[in-house]
């Protein structure tokens, strides 16, 4: 199942890789920035400039990767071209930045307020839900709160919803900022846990367990003390409780099932289409099924995963951070990979379904499985015609921005021409 393990240099515990395109993308918090490794065999393909250190995970959007990185009194966002290995632009913001990028459509939302603060080092804490123009690092709205932002924002409709380390949900205007409205729990934390929308409805666990309506009126509460991000796959929540995992049916909170698990040394449940994965503090990685059966465990020796690590799954592998700053990645099995595609694509998440395809279908094409490899063929193919190109926003303004330089340019000709002649005419007159 392990595939190979990358660990000569240092990793933020709190940070996770971003895969896509058979590629990851992590960062190093103490060293370097930027690094690109390959997904299969694990080797380093690049990595940035040794003073360029990234303070929260990237963002993926076409060929350009978005990250933050601390500076003295504020934070620059970058947005990378991984055509030219250069910046496209660089902007700065107040705060130091505590979640990942989230990009929408031509909007990019970033939160700000770490628990961890250090006099001296790094920007100051200045609490913000921060949203910026994609194509220019422009800052279009800012709202600041009060209290550490400190976990991932979502997106509900056309609102942005954060929460805050004194429990508060807040949902704001993604055009302008506005505050839409706020819930408060009165439960205070140490770290937030992030948001997630599902269908109509919001779920957020903070000492307990809600669900609230887009309009922020509370639907229902569950005393479950969730413990770390929750997640949410197929109309199944999957909480890290005081008891264990709980799997819950989100239509009638009914409670499924419950897998005893110590709270303190288990990582954040990342839930697929057909499993649940995460690790442990004695450096086990555990794969459950939908029915919290333990399908299998794999031990890890003389190292460990902190509570708060976020396992990854994507394109057919499973990645996590180790308290020892390596990240371990595991190849996961054809049947797997295929039933996850399949989920996915019922999600209508055709992008991230196909590069579980096409793991599979690797996998078959080893074995020289001729049926599969037909099925999973004419699956790719299919998903071709439903997925939207997601890239073509990014030329549209770069034809855009070119006719603009275009019209400047033929302004300014006029204009020095008009004064040429005007030069002219005073000389000879």
């Amino acid at each position: 199942m392990l595939s190979w393990v990358q660990g000569d240099f240092y990793f933020a515990p709190s940070f996770y890789p971003v895969v896509k395109d058979g590629k990851v993308y992590c960062e190093n918090g103490a060293y370097r920035g930027l690094f690109i490794f390959d997904l299969e065999s694990g080797e380093e393909i690049w990595h940035g400039r040794e003073d360029e250190s990234v303070s929260a995970p990237p963002a993926l959007d076409c060929e350009y990767v978005f990250f933050p990185r601390g500076i003295s009194e504020y934070f620059q966002l970058v947005c990378f071209s991984l055509e030219t290995k250069e910046p496209l632009w660089i902007t700065k913001a107040p705060g130091r930045p505590t979640s990942s990028p989230l990009i929408v459509d031509d909007k990019i939302i970033i939160a700000t307020g770490s628990r961890y603060e250090r006099l001296g080092e790094g920007p100051v804490n200045e609490d913000y839900v921060i949203c910026f123009d994609k194509f220019t690092g422009k800052c279009l709205w800012k709202f600041r709160t009060g209290e550490k932002m400190n976990s991932l924002p979502a997106v509900c409709q056309n609102a942005v919803v954060a929460s805050s380390a004194d429990g508060t949900l807040f949902a704001f205007n993604i055009k302008n900022g506005d505050l839409l409205w706020k819930f408060e729990t009165g439960q205070t934390v140490s770290t937030s846990i992030s948001p997630i929308v599902y269908e109509d409805r919001i779920y957020y666990g903070c000492r307990n367990l809600y669900c609230l309506s887009t309009d922020g009126d509370l639907l229902w509460e569950m005393n479950l003390d969730p413990y770390g991000d929750i997640s949410l796959s197929r109309g199944i929540l999957y909480v890290r409780s005081s008891e264990g995992i709980v799997s819950i049916d989100i239509e009638s909170t009914d409670i499924l099932w419950t897998y005893p698990v110590d709270r303190k040394i288990m990582t954040t449940i990342v839930s697929g289409a057909g499993l649940l994965f995460f690790g442990t503090y004695e450096g086990d990685v555990c794969c459950l099924s939908r029915e919290g059966e333990l399908l299998w465990r794999y031990r890890i020796t003389d190292d460990y995963f902190y509570y708060y690590v976020k396992p990854v799954l994507s394109e057919g592998y499973l990645l996590l951070v180790s308290g020892l700053n390596k990240l371990y990645a595991f190849r996961l099995p054809a049947e797997y990979c295929y039933t996850e595609a399949e989920g996915l694509a019922e999600e209508g998440k055709y992008e991230e379904a196909e590069g579980f395809y096409v793991k599979a279908l690797e996998y078959y094409e080893e074995v020289d499985n001729k049926e599969m490899v037909e099925k999973i063929t004419q699956k790719i193919s299919a998903l071709d015609s439903q997925a939207e190109d997601q890239c073509t926003e990014w030329l549209e303004h770069r034809e855009q921005e070119g006719d603009f330089r275009v019209i400047v340019i033929a302004v300014i000709a006029v204009v020095a021409l008009a004064a040429l002649l005007i030069i002219r005419k005073r000389i000879l007159g």
